[in-house]
């Protein structure tokens, strides 16, 4: 009676094929997330900065620099690959965030969001608010990326 060759099991096999690409796989998915999320940190420290800077003539410009200047710091650290504490980003997200909440109630259509950008100068307090709002939300949107980033890995 010939010998009938024995196949290994299939999950098996998949399973010591998976094993032994996935960390290179996972270390490479890495490095390209990471280089990801710091080249886009970099942008988005400038951007935080360029916010804090026009500022200065805001009739309350010491809040809005404190903001901005913390974002940008938080998105420079992380630009840099350094670590911060989970709960920075966070908390600076979930202030933004409320806050530009509270900004946007104050705005009285969406329709004003488009005209944001016609003019430099405070055109109106609703087209105000919409600015702030944005930023804010532009803030706490980029935090919640940066406090996820920094739960997972």
């Amino acid at each position: 009676m010939p010998t009938v060759p024995v196949m290994p099991d299939p999950p098996a096999a998949r399973r010591s094929l998976s094993h032994s690409l996935c960390p290179a796989y996972v270390r490479a998915v890495l490095v390209c997330e990471n280089a990801g999320v710091r080249c886009a940190s970099a942008v988005l420290a400038a951007l935080f900065l360029l916010g804090a800077a026009v500022q200065v003539n805001d009739p309350d410009p010491v809040v809005w620099v404190i903001v901005y200047g913390a974002a940008a710091a938080l998105s420079m650290a992380a630009a840099a690959g350094r670590r911060t504490p989970t709960w920075a980003p966070l908390l600076l997200g979930a202030i933004a965030l409320v806050w530009g909440l509270a900004l946007a109630a104050g705005v009285p259509d969406v329709s004003v969001y488009g005209q944001m950008f016609g003019a430099w100068e405070m055109a109106s307090i609703a087209i105000e608010d919409a600015r702030e709002a944005s930023g804010l939300f532009l803030i706490g949107t980029w935090m919640a990326v940066l406090a996820w980033r920094g739960r997972s890995g």
